[in-house]
């Protein structure tokens, strides 16, 4: 091999180096991002099914018993405060993880 081919090789080698870490750089901000979605819609999944319940509860108080429909109206207002508490929670550990990763990210420019 002469010095020529093993400069054409390093430099191909850099450039494949350079080009992997700029796709490893895209992925990691693409995950950051989904899953700064999947904790927003977690958080809306969890505060409104419960409040489904108190829906639920409503068409019993109007059309059944009154006891159930209180019931499960306090019930699901009460869940759903505790669960979006909860979720509120995950979601800025969540925020704070993906902002974590975008410093990270972002002060890595170079290999």
């Amino acid at each position: 091999m002469t010095s020529e081919e093993a400069r054409r090789a390093v430099s191909d080698c850099e450039n494949n180096i350079t080009q992997s870490y700029g796709y490893l750089r895209t992925d990691l901000y693409n995950l950051a991002e989904e899953t700064y979605y999947a904790g927003k819609s977690y958080k809306l999944l969890v505060t409104v099914l419960p409040l489904l319940a108190s829906v639920i509860g409503v068409f019993f108080c109007m059309f059944s018993s009154w006891g159930w429909g209180i019931l499960l109206i306090l019930g699901g207002i009460l869940g759903s405060a505790y669960s979006n508490s909860k979720a509120s929670e995950t979601q800025k550990s969540i925020e704070k993880e993906k902002k974590n990763l975008d410093d990270f990210t972002n002060n890595k420019t170079m290999i």
